[in-house]
């Protein structure tokens, strides 16, 4: 039985490579909107096997009235919120928009919703950062949220919003809060396509204070496959956790990417270059995954080298793509306008 995707946000990062992964089912009939800003992956990039079952529509996702026509017109049933601005440096030179952007995206969609009662499933798509600075152990989904950037916090407002209204209006919805993805179309400003650029053009790695930040890393066609076995559920839980129990400082992480760049060829610390620390940066995430592996069972994920390689070859296999995205982004360092007097 056919099923319809309607995917918020699928010309970003994760939406990319989620809707590329649904796009493999003939079963599956995919409509992708998207406002497209300079983060999102055009057209002409994604790889859909099965093109006439999927669908794109160019809109701000804030516009309540679009988005409502566009569930009453194609009939979801399921809809996976991807949408949001996603980077924590750019939120501190610019929270108000973090804050309105994200906030409005999810009361436009809890507001259709609410008016058009229809009975589709939403899936919400979040970060482990609304949890803060896990100093020790692992969250689960009953844990507080603490967040502590722009980014985070408008995060973590949207997560609320969309549960108050599920709560009083009564329709279904999941929340999912993902630990740090890596893989194909991730935009060069996030650390580990940084990296990879860098490499590729013989600049330093930029490493924030001393490296010591501790993060838990999926690869991003992993984090789809568990996305979609969640989907399909027929009684999906309210919230899930989804990491790789895979966590690594940063310094580390920069050293097995020049490792497998070089293949073990040059010494590392020539690489780095140390750079002033971001405000407030968390010193670590952990994540507990136990619910959705027990209601999917194991999800299989890749390794870190394992998936670092993919991510190396991909990069080098697609330099038009990073081409142009250098148009867009010539790796300035963001999220410096705080730290002015």
């Amino acid at each position: 039985m056919k099923k319809k995707f309607l995917i918020l946000g699928g010309s970003g990062f994760i939406g990319t490579n989620f809707i590329n992964y649904l796009s493999l089912f003939r079963s599956n009939i995919i409509f992708n909107v998207d406002k497209i800003s300079k983060e999102s992956t055009a057209e002409k990039f994604k790889k859909i096997k099965f093109a006439k079952n999927y669908f794109f529509y160019k809109f701000n996702l804030t516009n309540q009235k679009k988005i409502s026509k566009l569930i009453i017109d194609i009939k979801p049933d399921l809809i996976i919120n991807f949408a949001a601005e996603s980077h924590v440096d750019r939120s501190l030179d610019s929270p108000k928009f973090f804050f309105l952007n994200n906030t409005h995206i999810c009361i436009s969609l809890a507001e259709a919703c609410r008016q058009l009662k229809k009975n589709f499933k939403i899936f919400h798509i979040s970060t482990d950062e609304v949890f803060g600075d896990i100093k020790n152990g692992k969250v689960n989904e009953q844990e507080k949220l603490k967040p502590t950037s722009p980014y985070s916090t408008s995060k973590s407002c949207s997560d609320l919003i969309l549960r108050s209204y599920s709560d009083v209006y009564n329709f279904k919805l999941t929340t999912i809060q993902m630990c740090n993805n890596y893989g194909p179309y991730q935009f060069p400003e996030k650390f580990i396509p940084t990296a990879i650029n860098c490499l590729i053009n013989k600049k330093k790695i930029p490493i924030y204070g001393n490296g010591k930040n501790i993060r838990e890393w999926i690869y991003v066609e992993d984090a789809c496959k568990a996305i979609y076995k969640l989907s399909l559920l027929k009684r999906p839980k309210k919230s899930y956790n989804l990491g790789s129990n895979i966590r690594v400082n940063n310094l580390k992480l920069a050293s097995i990417l020049i490792k497998i760049f070089f293949k073990n060829k040059v010494k590392k610390n020539k690489h780095f270059l140390f750079t002033k620390d971001r405000l407030l940066h968390d010193k670590r995430y952990a994540l507990s995954s136990e619910v959705a592996k027990k209601d999917i069972g194991n999800y299989v994920f890749n390794l870190l080298d394992k998936g670092l390689k993919k991510t190396i070859s991909w990069y080098l296999g697609n330099l038009i793509w990073l081409k142009d995205c250098n148009k867009k982004y010539q790796g300035q360092r963001q999220g410096l306008k705080v730290f002015k007097k």
